[in-house]
């Protein structure tokens, strides 16, 4: 009987060793922790493991995993808490929804995860508007900040950027408190500019239309500096400024030439009579159909006040020969 419990108290013993000590290869530090050797793999669930730990099974962990290197799951893997893998992960076999060289790792309404294509995956992550997630608790949906869209046309290879039509949305550049839809602090740039005209309508490179909202604002441009009014045009086309310069490629000084032919007054006067207007300057038909040139009606007004200044020089030295030849007869 003593030689029974001896024997039952070795076994004992020798498995409570091997327990702690892993497969007879490890080595047990004494704190419950078993190491094996750096060329050594363990194996649970099979006799032939080729890997450090190669495990045919279902492993669970409730705490942490750290991966240094590489993990390889041949089925499934759960994880109670958190996963840090410090190294790459590889899924060469995972499902695609398309075929693309570059796709996003997405998870479907079922919780399979699949990989997309990015310019799918944006079309379909982002085609909510303003509404984009549902906050807090209860029914109330608050509005977040909304997010650019990418997407393409049909049988287009132009992209668009947009936040949908109803989306409140400030694009701020340069600025992370923008004051309006596109608020812009620095530099712009642009070589053409519509503004309420559709693009596709532009009669110029910068087409700009305005609709008469408030009747009480009739200003459509003003350019201010800190002190004054510099330029203003109203709804009706007028266009107020403190000054404008225009520059001037020929002015009429040819008149006072000595080759110019000075149209004398009797041919004038034939003129007008026939024609209604003075030579050489437009009649009131042609400038109210196509405006008043600002520089070329300077140019005729002082070619015409010149022309009349030589009138008027003539006709003063023939006043002066009269006088001259006046005052001879009364002093004989």
């Amino acid at each position: 009987m003593k030689n029974l419990i001896f024997s039952l108290t070795i076994t004992l013993l020798a498995h409570a060793l091997y327990g702690q000590n892993g497969n007879g290869n490890g080595n047990g530090n004494g704190n419950g922790n078993n190491t094996f050797p750096t060329n050594g793999y363990a194996g649970i669930g099979t006799n032939n493991p080729n890997k450090h730990l190669q495990v045919n099974g279902n492993v669970q962990v409730d705490s942490t995993l750290v991966v240094s290197e590489s993990a390889t799951f041949s089925r499934e893997a759960t994880v109670g808490e958190d996963l840090i893998v410090e190294g790459q992960i590889y899924a060469p076999n995972m499902e695609s929804t398309e075929d693309n060289e570059t796709n996003i790792v997405v998870i479907d309404q079922n919780g399979q995860a699949k990989t997309m294509g990015l310019a799918n995956f944006l079309v379909g992550a982002y085609s909510s508007d303003c509404m984009l997630a549902q906050l807090g608790t209860g029914s109330s949906t608050s509005s977040v900040a909304p997010v650019w869209q990418a997407t393409g046309v049909a049988n287009s290879s132009t992209g668009y950027l947009f936040t949908g039509s109803d989306c409140p949305a400030h694009v701020g550049i340069g600025t992370s408190t923008p004051r309006s839809r596109l608020d812009v602090i620095g530099t712009t740039y642009t070589d053409k500019l519509a503004i309420g005209v559709d693009p596709s309508l532009m009669s110029a490179r910068m087409h700009l239309k305005f609709n008469l909202i408030d009747p009480n604002q009739t200003d459509i441009l003003k350019i201010e500096n800190s002190t004054r009014q510099l330029l203003n045009l109203d709804n009706d086309g007028l266009l107020r400024a403190r000054e404008i310069k225009v520059d001037a490629v020929v002015w009429p000084d040819y008149v006072f030439e000595e080759n110019y032919e000075l149209m004398p007054l009797e041919e004038v006067n034939e003129f007008i009579q026939e024609n209604g207007h003075l030579p050489n300057v437009p009649c009131a038909s042609d400038l109210e159909e196509e405006g008043v040139n600002v520089y070329e009606m300077n140019k005729l007004l002082m070619e015409k006040v010149e022309e009349l200044t030589l009138h008027l020089i003539d006709l003063n030295q023939r006043l002066e020969e009269q006088q001259t030849k006046i005052n001879q007869l009364e002093n004989k």
